[in-house]
């Protein structure tokens, strides 16, 4: 429900996506998942993310960060989030 919140239109709360903003922990563990329907819901709520907010830097500079620096699957889903807002455009 909250991934649902957060990706129907520009962020209502930019503190959240601040650069120690809430919900990148919270997308962190679900990219961490096990379970490939709560990584996918985080993949797919990342992209939504950056596509309705592009003026939020901190969102792009952690994604971008997250591809470096995250264990591996984190490192995925972000890459992959990242190629799909970019092969869209």
């Amino acid at each position: 429900a909250m991934s649902a919140l957060v990706c129907c239109g520009p962020c209502f709360a930019p503190t959240a996506l601040a650069e120690d903003g809430s919900l990148y922990p919270w997308l962190s563990e679900m990219l961490s998942s096990t379970n490939d329907k709560t990584y996918e819901l985080a993949r797919e709520t990342i992209v939504l993310l950056l596509d309705c907010n592009p003026d939020i830097g901190p969102l792009l500079d952690w994604t971008v960060d997250k591809c470096f620096t995250g264990p591996a699957r984190v490192a995925d889903g972000c890459f992959m989030a990242l190629a799909t807002i970019f092969s869209a455009r």
